[in-house]
């Protein structure tokens, strides 16, 4: 079974054509993703008009490349008109995008229609106006190919990108705990079953990686923050190893943290540490850092490196324990980590430490699929259409759509 995906749901163009071999099989025919991070730093975040220009530009040239490196073009051997009703149904779904109409009615001219089974789009959460760019493209294409049209929430997306192993969907077993960190997200969900979700935590305020980001810009650090606040703890790590191991042997966190006090001065909070619940906050935290900095005479490398080794531990200290509670609570058998900070090596490091001694298997996506991308959009949608769980006729996209919405067949 061919699937092919799209997703647009922030400032990247993904296409991704994936062949179902069986349940737990497929092979990737083509993934492509087309990041914009260059074009949106200069403006220290995702700018959506900007974001939405890019997708209508590239969504049909990447379209094209996708079906073209899996061979799935194949020229008619004469230009076949579309028929007036389809004409009448793609113009109405593609009148705010005249240019890939234009493309897609000169596309079905000229090409067959290749073997695909259904189409996955992302249609929600996420940029609404960048949502809809992706969404009408698939669902001009459904109706120009008369093929299913399945709606894929991005954060399902995002927990199947943590159980692509190659070829292969990895099997758990249930309970499972999701924990979702990323930008926009941070939640943790408790995976009854298969497709099915309850969300037992989230964040009150910023998500861990909007706290990332906006930490990064108090100390001037490039967008986007994540990464470059990684790098910096790690620069620390490297000047520090050797203090770092003798604490971490022996076991010490708690006299690390009174060294570390004393060392350079100050200690971040860590916010809802010991609230009773698994709900977060990180609005404080990103409070301390602002207080810090002012107070801060010189911002020089090395304050930045302390600064982001100190945040990273509030972040994982907070982060942790909230997933050991929840593990504990809801005997959960296997955790799931997706989003764009499961691509972090510290968070990484200290879960897998932490869990596997419990016997608990820790499943994180490969690092090419920890942001965006339409490789996930395709796994997800494949097991949504496989149960016949999707809703057919959705004709809108949702900013705010959340786990909380579990189709079931509607």
């Amino acid at each position: 079974m061919k699937i092919l995906a799209i997703e647009t749901s922030c400032d990247e163009t993904a296409i991704s054509i994936l062949d179902f071999k069986s349940k737990y099989k497929f092979e990737i025919l083509s993934e492509i993703v087309l990041s914009q991070i260059d074009i949106h730093k200069e403006y220290g975040g995702v700018f959506p008009a900007l974001a939405k220009r890019e997708h209508l530009k590239n969504l049909f040239p990447v379209f094209f490349e996708s079906l073209k490196k899996t061979k799935m073009l194949e020229k008619r051997k004469k230009n076949k008109k579309i028929e007036s009703e389809k004409l009448k149904k793609i113009k109405k779904i593609l009148e705010r995008d005249p240019e890939n109409l234009e493309k897609l009615i000169e596309f079905y001219e000229k090409y067959k229609k290749p073997v695909v089974k259904h189409i996955s789009v992302t249609h929600g959460p996420g940029l609404e106006i960048a949502l809809w760019t992706g969404f009408n493209f698939a669902k001009a294409l459904s109706v120009l190919w008369d093929i299913d049209f399945v709606p894929v929430n991005h954060l399902e997306g995002h927990i199947f990108s943590a159980l692509i192993d190659k070829k292969k969907v990895k099997k758990i077993k249930y309970p499972a705990l999701g924990v979702l960190i990323s930008g926009g997200h941070t939640e943790l969900i408790h995976i009854k079953d298969e497709l099915s979700y309850k969300i037992i935590g989230e964040t009150l305020d910023d998500a861990i990686g909007e706290a990332y980001d906006k930490v990064a810009r108090l100390i001037d650090i490039d967008y986007p923050g994540g990464p470059e606040i990684s790098k910096f703890a790690e620069m620390f790590h490297v000047k520090h190893q050797k203090k770092l191991k003798m604490f971490h042997v022996k076991h010490k966190k708690h006299e690390f943290y009174a060294w570390f006090e004393k060392k350079f001065g100050f200690k971040l909070p860590r916010p809802m540490l010991n609230s009773g619940n698994f709900d977060f906050s990180f609005s404080g935290l990103k409070t301390a850092v602002l207080y810090l900095v002012k107070k801060q005479e010189k911002i020089n490398k090395n304050f930045k490196e302390a600064l982001a080794y100190e945040f990273e531990n509030a972040v994982s200290d907070v982060l942790l324990k909230k997933v050991e509670k929840a593990v504990d609570k809801y005997k959960i058998k296997e955790i799931i980590v997706g989003g764009g900070v499961s691509a972090n090596d510290r968070i990484r490091a200290e879960f897998l430490e932490k869990f596997e001694k419990k016997g608990l298997k820790i499943h994180f996506p490969d690092k090419k699929y920890t942001g965006d991308n339409a490789t996930m959009i395709a796994v997800a949608g494949f097991y949504r259409y496989k149960n016949g769980d999707y809703k057919k006729n959705e004709k809108k996209v949702y900013s705010n759509l959340d786990l909380k919405y579990v189709c079931r067949k509607k």
